[in-house]
C-alpha cells in the first residue's frame, strides 16, 4: 500500500498560521493574537511598508534600514516558528508560497539562525525553500483527488 497522507480531524493537519508564538501578540487575520501568521505572512514585509514584496526585497538589498530592521525581526520569528515544526515532525521543512524566490538569497542566513536555535542538530539543513512557485498548495490539493482517482480506476 502507498503512503497516505495526514489530513487531521478538520482537514487542517499542516496549517501552522495560526499557531500561537506570541501569546497576547500582533493581531492576526483569524481573530486571535500572536500567531505564527500574524509575524510571518508576507504582508509582514510589504504592506507594513505601503509597498509591493518586491520592492521590500529591492530596498533590502539597497541596505534601507528600516527593511533591514524589519527583515530581521521577520528572520526571528520565522525561524522561531521553523524550529518549532520541525521540533515536532523530525522532518524537512520546506517554505513555500509568494515568499520562497524571494528568501532564497537570505537562505544561509536563516540556516545560521536556526543552528543557533535548535536543540538537536548542528546545522540547518533540514530547511529549503520551494523552487514551485505560489502554487504548489493547489497543485497538491489536486494531485490528492487524482491519486484517488487513479486508484479508482
Amino acid at each position: 500500500t502507498g503512503a497516505k497522507s495526514y489530513e487531521g480531524l478538520h482537514n487542517r493537519a499542516g496549517e501552522f498560521g495560526p499557531m500561537t508564538l506570541v501569546p497576547g501578540g500582533k493581531k492576526c487575520e483569524c481573530g486571535n493574537q500572536g500567531c505564527l501568521e500574524a509575524y510571518v505572512s508576507v504582508s509582514r514585509l510589504s504592506d507594513d511598508f505601503d509597498i509591493s514584496l518586491e520592492e521590500f526585497f529591492e530596498g533590502l538589498e539597497e541596505d534601507n534600514k528600516e527593511y533591514k530592521k524589519a527583515f530581521n525581526a521577520y528572520v526571528d520569528k520565522l525561524c522561531i516558528g521553523i524550529n518549532n515544526i520541525y521540533t515536532i515532525f523530525d522532518s524537512k521543512v520546506v517554505i513555500g508560497g509568494r515568499i520562497s524566490s524571494l528568501l532564497e538569497p537570505y537562505l544561509d542566513q536563516i540556516k545560521k539562525k536556526l543552528q543557533a536555535i535548535n536543540s538537536f542538530d548542528t546545522n540547518g539543513n533540514f530547511l529549503n525553500v520551494s523552487d514551485c512557485g505560489q502554487n504548489e498548495a493547489s497543485i497538491g490539493a489536486a494531485l490528492m483527488f487524482l491519486g484517488d482517482y487513479i486508484q479508482s480506476i
